[in-house]
This record gives C-alpha cells, sequence and structure tokens, in this order.
C-alpha cells in the first residue's frame, strides 16, 4: 500500500512538472515501462478503462510537449526514408487491427479453446489498438525533444538503462536466486514460466530477449561515467541485469546475449583496422630494409 501510494504521488508530481520541463517528466514515463505490466500497478483510475498512471502521465507530458512546441523551436526532421519506414509500420499495424476486428469470433475461438478468455471490441480496441501507437508516443517526443542536446540525451540514455534495471530487479525478487544453481534448465524453464507472468507481468522469453541488450547496454555505458565510482556502480548494475536474465530461463535470450557480445568484441578488437596498419607499414617500408 505504502509504494502504491509513493506511485501516485510520483506521478502527480511530474503531471505538474510537464508543463515546467517536459522532457524530464518523459524520462520518468520512459521509466515506468519496467513496472507498468506488474501486477500490483494500478490498471484504472476511479474505474475509467484505460485510464492508469502511466496513460495520466503520458496525457501530462503530451499537452508539455505541446506547450512548449514553439518556445524550444522543435521541428521534425527525421530523413524521408525513415519517415516512411515508420508510416509503413503504422500501416501494418492498421491491416492487422482491422483483420482482428473484423474477424473477431475465430480469435475468440482459438481463446476459449486454450482456456483463456473471449476478448470484447472494447479490449481489441484499448488493448490491440490504442495501446500499440500508445507505447510509440515516448520514442516520437525523444526524437522531437532530444535533437541536438547533449544533456536530455543523457536523461534519456539513463532512462531507457533504468528500465532494463528496474525489470532484471524485479525477476531476482520474484525468482528463487537457488533456481538457477540446481543445474537443471528444464527445471528453471518451468520455474520461470509459472512465476514471471504471475509476479514480474512479463513472459519469460521477452524479458531474456530485453535483458540481453539491456545488461550490455548498461556494461557499455560505463564508459561515459565521469568518476571510477560511477562505473563500478554501472558495472554492478550489469551484472543484476545478466544475473536477471540468467534467471529467466530463455535460452534464446542467452544465444542472443552471446551473439551481442560477440560483435561488441569483434568491434572493440577492430581486426580489419590492425591489418590495414600493417599493410599502410608494409608499403611505407623501404624494401632494402628486409632481409
Amino acid at each position: 500500500m505504502i509504494r502504491i501510494t509513493l506511485l501516485y504521488m510520483i506521478v502527480l508530481f511530474f503531471c505538474g512538472y510537464a508543463f515546467k520541463d517536459w522532457y524530464k517528466s518523459l524520462c520518468v514515463l520512459i521509466a515506468l515501462m519496467a513496472v507498468v505490466e506488474h501486477p500490483d500497478m494500478p490498471k484504472t483510475i476511479l474505474g475509467i478503462q484505460g485510464l492508469n498512471l502511466w496513460n495520466l502521465l503520458l496525457i501530462f507530458v503530451v499537452m508539455g510537449f505541446l506547450g512548449k512546441k514553439g518556445e524550444e523551436k522543435l521541428k521534425w526532421d527525421m530523413s524521408k526514408f525513415l519517415t516512411l519506414l515508420l508510416w509503413t509500420c503504422m500501416g501494418f499495424v492498421l491491416v492487422g487491427f482491422y483483420r482482428l476486428i473484423t474477424d473477431l469470433s475465430v480469435v475468440n475461438n482459438y481463446q476459449l479453446f486454450v482456456g483463456r478468455e473471449a476478448l470484447s471490441t472494447m479490449d481489441v480496441i484499448s488493448e490491440r489498438f490504442i495501446n500499440t501507437f500508445k507505447f510509440m508516443a515516448p520514442a516520437v517526443l525523444v526524437f522531437y525533444g532530444c535533437n541536438n542536446s547533449e544533456e536530455r540525451m543523457r536523461l534519456t540514455m539513463g532512462a531507457i538503462l533504468i528500465v532494463y534495471f528496474l525489470i532484471a530487479i524485479q525477476v531476482i525478487k520474484a525468482m528463487p536466486v537457488m533456481a538457477i544453481a540446481s543445474g537443471s534448465g528444464d527445471k528453471l524453464t518451468r520455474l520461470s514460466l509459472k512465476i514471471m507472468n504471475k509476479e514480474v507481468g512479463f513472459h519469460r522469453v521477452d524479458v531474456s530477449m530485453m535483458l540481453a541488450g539491456g545488461s550490455w547496454a548498461i556494461f557499455s555505458a560505463r564508459m561515459l561515467m565521469p568518476s571510477k565510482t560511477k562505473a563500478l556502480f554501472i558495472w554492478f548494475a550489469s551484472f543484476i541485469a545478466f544475473f536477471g536474465q540468467a534467471l529467466t530461463g530463455g535460452r534464446t535470450g542467452y544465444g542472443t546475449w552471446g551473439v551481442i557480445g560477440l560483435v561488441m568484441g569483434i568491434f572493440r578488437c577492430q581486426p580489419w583496422r590492425v591489418k590495414r596498419r600493417l599493410v599502410v607499414r608494409s608499403r611505407r617500408r623501404p624494401l632494402a630494409a628486409y632481409p
């Protein structure tokens, strides 16, 4: 009860603060994505469907953005190609939603067959249409506000990394730590499948994939830390994200983590640059110098 009250206070504070600095409120909105699916997260406010704390803060952030857009001279300068890709993505979403809403009976037959509740028209509109575009809004606002601002770029990066860290904390809190020491991958998989949806709100496979990149992203941020103490904290946060992923039992995420690490290692070593330097030096060195 105390943490829910504290969450309400934080959200309400940043709702008001959005009119002063909408971008910092946006970063808080991004960080809240880590707990938006948590079972304890209030799903409605005053019984109004679709009105929850995350949506409420999003509304105020958008209002703050619209109020400051002219003052900050914000403009949409994304390249035509990327803009086309964005509109194409939205087009696929609209086509998929249209096919779903016009043939809902088939989907509900499957829902009932697997033991789930049938979907109502309002559920489909809220979850499959509004929410799909709702979660795209922060990305669009980041593009508007983060342009040519190093401070905002750092705030955004910090907010995104906090999302991974908080998700990992939730996993570690929910999962028995000794489950990974049992040595049985199947047992860990069954246990995480049973616990994750109930205690964290995300599927174990999704969490494993998110933390696969998240742990490496946090690890890479150590280079931006101004002091060794802060860099040490980043090492610790990276380990927390890695350990949280290990507890999910998501094998695909494990493989993704390894591939990302391999690619980062290749770019770190840069063997092609080493080879290029050797070629340049050999060309500069006179033939008489070789025995």
